[in-house]
């Protein structure tokens, strides 16, 4: 079975991504221990693997490292103690969009980087969560290319 691939995105910051993404997954994993879920962080801020008490300026390869072809999904994969694993990023995720529009020889697709490099984890999970970075950059593009189901959050203001 192919895991059901869901981004959680919004082009404003502060709407909650990463906590909804954190959230949905570890309740999910609460709710059936069965399940496999999975949390792959696309904002460079860091966030998810901060959010799990693991320090984002320390980790050695980052989901950074596997979408410029580097080292594969499985390589970077954390497993945390509340039955998800997480796919950190760190600040370096920001230098994504030059390093794919400037190499087109290397990424020909250069919206489908994150598909095919999902496709490393893909059956090992029933659940994969991206939490997107707050705008409309190659790694939200490549996030909602690779999902099957996109939660779109909004903030209202009163």
């Amino acid at each position: 079975m192919s895991a059901l691939i869901i981004s959680i995105s919004s082009q404003k910051g502060g709407v909650s991504k990463t906590t909804t993404s954190i959230n949905v997954s570890v309740a999910l994993a609460e709710l059936n221990r069965k399940l496999k879920i999975a949390v792959v962080d696309l904002d460079p801020q860091g966030h998810v693997a901060a959010s799990f008490a693991y320090n984002k300026s320390t980790l050695k390869k980052t989901i950074y490292d596997v979408l410029i072809g580097d080292i594969s999904m499985r390589k970077i994969g954390i497993r945390t103690k509340y039955g998800v694993d997480i796919f950190p990023s760190n600040t370096e995720l920001a230098n994504l969009d030059v390093d794919i529009t400037n190499n087109p020889e290397v990424f020909p697709n250069p919206l489908h980087v994150l598909h095919k490099a999902l496709d490393d984890i893909r059956e090992m999970y029933d659940y994969i969560f991206i939490d997107c970075p707050p705008s409309l950059t190659i790694a939200t593009k490549n996030a909602l290319t690779a999902s099957n189901e996109v939660i779109i959050l909004l903030s209202v203001s009163t």
